[in-house]
């Protein structure tokens, strides 16, 4: 077996930094007609709204109020034409409020996707649209070009087909329709951070809580700060939001309350306490300062033989610290003490059936976020999970941990869209606003499939979309395989029932982003063991012990041990597979140890089933799959067989000399890789394997306006992208196809003067650049081909902290000239020991 007891490589960043040269382009799909028309049955909605402005403005005057507000206004496109809503904006002036785009909507019309745009239009403020409308039939206002003559104003306008005054409809952005009870109900309210008049004394928030109190609304004490809302959990009949013009003009979207769900298989004993003791006197326990895996559940009784050596006082909290810290009483429902166990052994059969000294190198926190009598009370729980991750730190800055959370929430809509649960996890991650941006590893759960009622596998998993928060773009999403396809259990009933799930196969729980919508990344990045579930005779879905995963139980002193299984299983071992990477790797960024969990993983042969090469497979395999399962040899070590390089760097994805809101492409890292062109020149016909993993967090920027591509609304601050050599490209050459790089959009870019796209690529150029903040490829190819790929660059796509501006005081205020973090990992991996760890370590002391 092939000896993999070397640490990876880490290379100094001394890239050539290049800026770009290429420009942007793109075309519009705009509707043909009789302009004269259009334009007088949008000079007919216009008037009707104007008398909506006059009607309320009078209501004001008469209870003593002033004209200080907006009508919200309900734009919605033609059948299948596009909205350019960033059209409809103005900027705030010195006396004057500008017109805000405050969410967008869509709605399916006889098999065509229409377009809604809300927006709110300050009283006075009318007149900007009207004279767009005016401008747009005035034939002397035409603009004339070599391609023909268009109207003014003809993008936006030509694709509109109402526009009229909205209230609460417009502001709600969930597929579910508007709850029509009159009860009072939690609403999670997006409250604007939009800038306003100079003038103003007050802004959004501040006037939302004024109305907010006014009117006497309880209002959840969590809240979640992101860079265009404040997110504020308000309980409230409809009316009572309706009442208020001022609270409504204060906010952007309305969505639902969701309760958090936690998953657990059925609690089971039957192992003797001598097991365990037998164990505990094997185990060589780790140092106070080693790195630790964080559970943020349900608490964890710490008490427990196989875990009271792996706290201390310190790392058991809450976040309401008068629940306590310990488990949940019923055992049903204690979900953390479980996770405990598997975050510290993995399954606990390694540890119980072994004979041999267990060296444990990393501890355990916990931080309660569900408590006792109040799961499904409505917690903002982006808020929530934000302030648990900072309670460890404040109590122990300097220790390295690993954050798990595997509890998740079902929606209607799970089709890998940000909420503002899955935002804060990515705020989390990036430390995007906090001081000094502090950066963490992530770990969450995709979620479980639950209703085995009308079952059909693997057919049902398909169809079970990926959980909230799981589709956070800076966390590792966990899925869940099995290797357990044999019942243990003598009864009857086991006897004559069968595993569900084959050998490495998708674990009969585990969710998918298989129907997702495309442009959402691809989830989870990878899988570890979940369990399985077996079917009896009779076609009935049962579980059994021995198909899942031991752990440690909560009410241990009758049974210290317990079953568990699923994602929350999967989520649990993933994360102590981390923390043992940060014990062996130590002194890395948490971007390093992410993109070597995702750069380890392998997909298994059963899971490549049907593979036909397409790449319409390989996503198939990924929305399933991830990348793989992480194999641990590789994943801790490098040898002569298999190296492993790490580059940890900045990049200017913008120029800093640009104008905020309008930023263009700053620069792209060239990096000059110590290539063993000695060992590849002298096997040249050896196959090798290289991988190449690009890590890095974005700055998340939630909200409807983002969910379709424009030209100014992202999600991601910005987005990172790797091209490497090839092998027929000169060095000179290469540099050129970079920097006449010429942007499309956010998901791909047009390379001019390139080879052929090299076809031993697995993923591919476009296929990679679909996994949210981790770029991840592998090719096969013979060492003589390899051989002249020695460069990568790294370079940026647009994202919004080119196409937004904010004002000075804003965290985010020219944001366009924020260098941003990256970890390059490139392995090259042979069948044969081939002198690969000499040759690149050598080169590497070279040159330092």
């Amino acid at each position: 077996m092939p000896d993999f007891h070397h640490r990876h490589l880490f290379i100094p960043a001394n890239p050539q930094r290049l800026k770009f040269k290429g420009s942007g382009r793109g075309n519009f799909n705009r509707r043909s007609l009789n302009v004269d028309d259009h334009a007088v049955r949008l000079k007919q909605h216009i008037k009707k709204v104007e008398e909506d402005f006059e009607e309320e403005a009078e209501r004001r005057k008469e209870i003593g109020k002033g004209d200080d507000f907006g009508l919200i206004l309900n734009v919605e496109s033609a059948p299948g034409y596009p909205l350019k809503f960033t059209s409809l904006e103005k900027k705030p002036s010195r006396y004057k409020d500008g017109i805000n785009l405050l969410n967008v909507r869509y709605r399916v019309e006889n098999g065509e996707m229409v377009t809604c745009a809300s927006i709110l239009v300050p009283y006075g403020e009318l007149d900007t649209l009207a004279n767009k409308i005016e401008a747009y039939s005035d034939r002397s206002k035409d603009r004339h070009s070599e391609s023909g003559t268009n109207p003014s104003n003809a993008d936006l306008l030509s694709n509109i087909n109402s526009i009229g005054s909205a209230a609460l409809n417009a502001l709600w952005t969930e597929a579910e329709p508007l709850p029509e009870t009159q009860d009072e109900i939690w609403w999670e309210l997006w409250v604007s951070r939009a800038a306003r008049a100079a003038n103003r004394q007050k802004n959004w928030l501040e006037q939302f809580e004024e109305e907010r109190v006014r009117l006497g609304l309880e209002a959840n004490q969590f809240r979640l700060r992101l860079p265009d809302n404040d997110i504020v959990l308000v309980k409230a009949k409809s009316a009572e939001l309706e009442s208020s013009l001022d609270l409504l003009n204060s906010l952007t979207e309305i969505r639902k309350v969701r309760p958090c769900s936690v998953d657990l298989s059925e609690l089971s004993g039957g192992e003797q306490h001598d097991w365990v003791d037998e164990a505990i006197a094997r185990i060589q326990w780790p140092s106070e300062d080693a790195p630790a895996v964080c559970i943020l559940d349900t608490g964890v009784n710490h008490g427990h033989p196989l875990l009271e050596n792996l706290f201390s006082e310190n790392d058991l909290d809450s976040v309401l610290p008068q629940y306590g810290v310990a488990d949940h009483p019923d055992q049903r429902s204690a979900h953390g003490t479980p996770m405990a166990g598997l975050a510290a052994y993995d399954d606990l059969r390694q540890l119980m059936l072994s004979t041999q000294e267990w060296l444990q190198t990393h501890r355990l926190e916990s931080i309660k976020i569900i408590h006792d009598g109040n799961e499904h009370e409505p917690e903002n729980y982006g808020a929530v999970t934000q302030e648990a991750v900072a309670r460890p730190e404040s109590k122990n800055p300097d220790r390295q941990r690993v954050y798990c959370l595997a509890l998740t929430q079902n929606t209607p809509l799970d089709d890998g869209r940000p909420s503002s649960w899955s935002a804060a996890m990515d705020a989390s991650a990036s430390g995007s606003q906090e001081e000094n941006n502090p950066k963490r590893l992530i770990m969450v759960s995709a979620g479980n499939h639950r209703n085995f009622l009308t079952y059909e596998y693997p057919k049902t998993l398909y169809e079970s979309r990926i959980e909230n928060p799981a589709q956070s773009w800076n966390s590792i999403t966990v899925g869940a395989i099995t290797r357990k396809n044999s019942i243990a259990e003598a009864d009857d009933e086991s006897r004559r029932s069968r595993a569900l799930a084959g050998f490495e196969e998708l674990s009969p729980f585990s969710r998918t982003s298989k129907n997702w919508e495309p442009r959402w990344p691809i989830k989870p990045e990878i899988v570890m063991e979940g369990g399985n579930i077996a079917q009896s005779e009779a076609g009935h879905i049962i579980q059994r012990d021995s198909l899942e995963l031991l752990s440690t139980a909560s009410h241990f002193q009758t049974r210290p041990l317990t079953s568990m299984n699923a994602t929350s299983a999967a989520t649990a071992s993933a994360s102590r597979l981390a923390a043992q990477l940060m014990a062996r790797q130590p002194n890395h960024w948490p971007e390093t140890y992410r993109g070597l969990m995702i750069h380890s993983a392998e997909w298994r042969e059963n899971m490549l089933k049907g593979n036909d090469g397409s790449k319409r497979h390989i996503q198939e395999v990924m929305r399933q799959y991830g990348f793989g399962e992480p194999y641990q040899p590789r994943l801790f070590g490098s040898g002569e067989s298999g190296i492993t390089m790490i580059i940890e760097d900045t990049i200017q994805p913008y120029d800093p000399e640009s104008k905020a809101g309008s930023a263009s492409l700053g620069y792209f890292n060239l990096h000059n890789l110590p290539w063993p062109k000695d060992v590849l020149d002298i096997h040249p016909d050896v196959e090798l394997k290289m991988k190449v993993t690009l890590s890095y967090f974005i700055n998340p920027c939630p909200g409807s306006r983002s969910w379709e591509k424009n030209q100014k609304y992202h999600y991601a601050s910005h987005l990172l992208r790797f091209k490497e050599k090839h092998k027929d490209e000169s060095e000179e050459a290469f540099q050129r196809s970079l920097q006449k790089m010429i942007e499309l959009d956010d998901d791909d870019v047009v390379e001019i003067g390139s080879p052929a796209p090299d076809n031993k690529w697995v993923i591919g150029r476009k296929l990679r650049g679909k996994a949210g903040s981790v770029v991840h490829d592998i090719w096969h190819g013979p060492a003589s081909q390899l051989s002249e790929m020695g460069q990568i660059a790294v370079f940026p796509v647009k994202g919004w902290f080119a196409t937004r501006s904010f004002q000075d005081g804003h965290e985010f205020y020219d944001c366009h000239k924020f260098p941003v973090r990256y970890s390059l990992i490139i392995s090259i991996d042979a069948e044969q020991e081939i002198g690969l760890y000499t040759s690149v370590s050598n080169l590497i002391s070279i040159s330092t």
